[in-house]
């Protein structure tokens, strides 16, 4: 009110001016308010990116570890008699065992990707029939050339449309010769 903590305003454009704020992202709006005007700024903030890692290898805690310094929400699925444990995936924002008949829960959309990496074509089946349901953005499966094809002809004789099959990525992510965890999981 009397002027001793500074004219705040002033400051911020002098700095803006200098090149020393970073710009802001967004809308910003006059607004005419009685015998003024205002300025408005929107900006859309969307929830975070949400990664369903299907498997419960060294691969996927290492997927799960580069997904949270991503700032996405992780979710683990373990295959039922699977030997691991929450704790074993400290990164996950999640961690739970489903089968694919108990995915309907999950509710991925899109602005969500899942990568079926359990290393056992029934189970990776199992859960790609599951999330063949969903409208997601991405959907893929760790694995051979040989094993794509297994799985084509598989869910062809399930009666999936080749348009559902179109969706899989098999073998998932980019070929850069993976071999160690780490390296799976950045592919």
């Amino acid at each position: 009110k009397d002027g001793a903590m500074g004219d705040f305003g002033t400051e911020i454009i002098s700095a803006e001016q200098q090149g020393q704020c970073f710009p802001l992202r967004g809308v910003s709006n006059d607004i005419p308010f009685q015998d003024s005007l205002f300025e408005e700024y929107r900006q859309t903030i969307h929830p975070p990116f949400k990664l369903y890692l299907f498997g419960s290898g060294h691969d996927v805690q290492s997927f799960s570890e580069l997904a949270s310094h991503l700032g996405w929400t992780t979710t683990v699925v373990l295959c039922e008699e699977s030997p691991r444990y929450p704790d074993d995936f400290p990164n996950a924002t999640h961690v739970i065992r489903a089968t694919g008949n108990e995915l309907k829960n999950l509710k991925p959309d899109l602005q969500s990707a899942a990568v079926v990496m359990t290393h056992n074509f029934e189970k990776d089946l199992d859960y790609i029939q599951g999330l063949l349901g969903f409208n997601i953005a991405y959907l893929g499966m760790i694995g051979s050339m040989k094993r794509k094809t297994k799985l084509e002809n598989y869910l062809t004789s399930a009666g999936f449309t080749e348009a559902e099959i179109k969706h899989i990525n098999t073998p998932a992510g980019l070929d850069i010769g993976s071999e160690t965890p780490e390296e799976i999981a950045l592919s």
